[in-house]
């Protein structure tokens, strides 16, 4: 019994002596944390104001129809920007907001360079409404209004309905748009495209697309959204009939083999 109640003594002794250390360890904890956090705000601190991230030089690459100094000005970047903590999806974004910018990917090449690639949208055709002209892409997408004394490419696109405010960026998505777009698209891939002028296309249905070709007496109707195999079959009819279809009001391709010449 006397030698249980000696060693019981002896750790009692031994865990009261020890009662300084949990202090001790939780305030060498305290500034263990307090040094990481610190030199981590230091580090931050410094990368934030280091004139060595600055943003000197940005470069555009990609650039045909648009101005690079156009696309610098709207990704919002300058040399104040750090490049470390830039925004390259804000960038991004910005320079979406373009029209004629299809997609975008902008890069950091450090110590102080920005990369911004683009892809530009292609004008296809062009939107006649009112006494108003508006380049349009293959998609429908508006580029840009032209100025009167600005040519415009390819056809025009007339009596489109329901266009409402014709927005610069929008995707003109209206039925009787994309047919018209369809259309001018399936006849470049004809050998006649190579021999006429196409001016006009009106569109105010998309079963009643008229084509108007500045060297033709008649117009070419499509409809029915058989728009690759109405150009195959137009094709034919212009080689068949040596570039000269007997039609003087119309040339209807709307009726499967069994086209229509009035």
């Amino acid at each position: 019994m006397g030698s249980k109640r000696l060693r019981r003594t002896r750790r009692q002794r031994r865990t009261k002596g020890r009662w300084w250390r949990v202090p001790l360890r939780c305030g060498e904890l305290v500034l263990f944390l307090g040094v990481v956090v610190g030199g981590g705000y230091a580090l931050y601190d410094y990368a934030r104001t280091s004139e060595r991230l600055r943003v000197e030089t940005i470069t555009v690459d990609g650039a045909l129809v648009l101005d690079e100094m156009d696309v610098i000005t709207e990704s919002g970047v300058t040399n104040a920007d750090n490049l470390l903590f830039l925004d390259v999806n804000g960038v991004r974004d910005r320079v979406l907001a373009m029209p004629y910018v299809k997609s975008c990917r902008v890069e950091r090449d450090f110590p102080n360079k920005v990369i911004v690639s683009i892809e530009e949208r292609t004008a296809f055709a062009t939107l006649l409404v009112e006494n108003r002209s508006f380049l349009l892409d293959r998609e429908g997408v508006v580029l840009e209004e032209l100025e009167p004394n600005q040519l415009p490419v390819g056809p025009f696109i007339t009596e489109v309905p329901d266009l409402g405010f014709i927005q610069l960026g929008a995707q003109l998505t209206q039925e009787p748009m994309s047919a018209a777009l369809a259309v001018w698209a399936a006849f470049q891939t004809t050998d006649m495209a190579g021999d006429v002028t196409v001016s006009e296309i009106a569109a105010p249905h998309e079963d009643h697309i008229r084509m108007y070709c500045d060297e033709l007496p008649f117009e070419i109707r499509w409809g029915r959204r058989d728009f690759v195999n109405e150009a195959r079959r137009l094709d034919l009819i212009w080689r068949g009939t040596d570039h000269d279809p007997p039609c003087e009001e119309y040339l209807d391709l709307r009726f499967g083999n069994e086209p229509v010449c009035k």
